[in-house]
């Protein structure tokens, strides 16, 4: 008799219980006091919370419970990722647990995270008992590094989706189906189509992934295609759309074009900071007659419209790493951005804590520090909302004819 969804989903509920509990074991010793035992402390902060206080060390979600709520006892077995994946799996097992439906798409999101976490447990039996719950000829199909892609309606057997660049997908075998799917050199987007995505996630395990609105204008956010959360819970390409690629400096491109901005990174899979604006400024700055902005007229002789500040051939200024948000500013030829502090980070390397505290780390008419003098060699005024630690550039005001010719 065939399993069903929830089966498999309890049985890998259940195999996890048998990998995990030794690992559990081993570093909550190592991190507790001699003596104490990890289940009497859990008993007991579950008493003093009021929760019931009889448990099992074979509990699965206790399991995980320990892994969430202690996680200075696994930060060096474990990544941030992987902690990341003890608690998207306890969500499942809540789930299983109060009686809750699960897709076939659920499903395998489901078992593919638990066997990673096994694999990080070192737990590599049970972490293949797991892949062996998906049936060998079903509409689920586990890659070999763990990740899952549909077969239904996407492609014959083993053969894996291509994205033509026309816009119609293409199997290996060289047939072609309309597709939402658009493709622009190394990045393609996906809109209603939670299978063409999955299956690229599955096939490209060390690419990367935007998700933004559906408009593809506004907040962008970057994560390694292996990140659980841009997998754990369909729909994934309706209300928002997935954007990815091989190439990071691809993806901060095509954000780039769109916002203005390349895109904040995720907090939990952390992937790596792009320098595709900066070093696109950089170019212009190598070729001032393409530069827009005050910039070029500062490199080519005096700024007539706006009070920027001269840039004085015999006192050039000296490197500093704000120049990389004066270049970015320089390349919106005046049209006002919004930037969150992270995304600064992201162009600048680190903004000190004072610029995230202190509104008067944004002052505009302070030349002598380097920050300042970025956005006003570009142009701009910057206007903080330390509550949203953002901060929007807009143009300098105009300088009226009176006031230029009277100086």
């Amino acid at each position: 008799m065939a399993l069903s969804n929830r089966d498999r989903v309890g049985r890998a509920l259940e195999v996890l219980a048998r990998g995990l509990g030794p690992f559990v074991d081993r570093h909550m010793a190592a991190f507790l006091p001699p003596g104490r035992d990890w289940l009497e402390v859990m008993t007991e902060r579950a008493r003093r919370e009021g929760r019931p206080g009889r448990m099992a060390r074979s509990d699965p979600r206790l399991l995980l419970r320990v892994v969430a709520e202690n996680p200075r006892a696994f930060r060096r077995p474990l990544s941030k990722l992987e902690l990341a994946y003890a608690r998207e799996i306890a969500e499942v097992a809540n789930r299983w647990a109060h009686l809750e439906p699960f897709s076939d798409s659920d499903t395998g999101r489901a078992l593919d995270t638990i066997a990673r976490l096994l694999r990080a447990a070192a737990a590599e039996t049970e972490a293949r008992q797991v892949s062996e719950l998906l049936p060998d000829h079903g509409r689920l199909t586990m890659a070999a590094e763990g990740s899952f892609a549909h077969e239904d309606g996407l492609t014959k057997p083993h053969e894996p989706a291509i994205i033509a660049p026309a816009g119609r997908r293409q199997t290996a075998g060289g047939e072609t189906a309309s597709d939402t799917a658009t493709a622009s050199g190394e990045v393609m987007e996906f809109r209603d189509r939670d299978g063409d995505y999955l299956a690229w996630v599955a096939a490209h395990g060390a690419g990367y992934v935007i998700n933004i609105g559906r408009s593809g204008h506004g907040n962008a956010r970057l994560h390694r295609s292996s990140c659980g959360t841009i997998t754990s819970r369909a729909p994934f390409t309706g209300s928002d759309i997935k954007v990815c690629s091989e190439s990071l400096a691809g993806l901060d491109e095509w954000a780039f074009q769109r916002n203005g901005a390349v895109p904040q990174r995720c907090g939990i899979c952390h992937p790596p900071s792009g320098a595709m604006p900066v070093a696109r400024a950089v170019s212009r700055e190598a070729n001032p007659a393409v530069m827009p902005g005050p910039i070029a007229a500062a490199r080519m002789g005096a700024d007539t419209r706006r009070p920027g500040l001269q840039v004085s051939p015999d006192q050039p200024a000296r490197p500093s790493k704000y120049d990389a948000l004066r270049d970015f500013l320089a390349a919106r030829q005046a049209a006002p951005v919004t930037l969150t502090f992270a995304q600064i980070d992201l162009l600048v390397g680190t903004l000190p804590r004072s610029a995230r505290v202190h509104r008067l780390w944004w002052r505009n008419e302070d030349p002598s520090h380097h920050h300042c003098r970025s956005w006003n060699d570009a142009g701009y005024w910057a206007h903080p909302d330390m509550s949203a630690q953002e901060v929007t550039f807009r143009p300098k005001p105009m300088i009226r004819p009176d006031q230029a010719s009277s100086g």
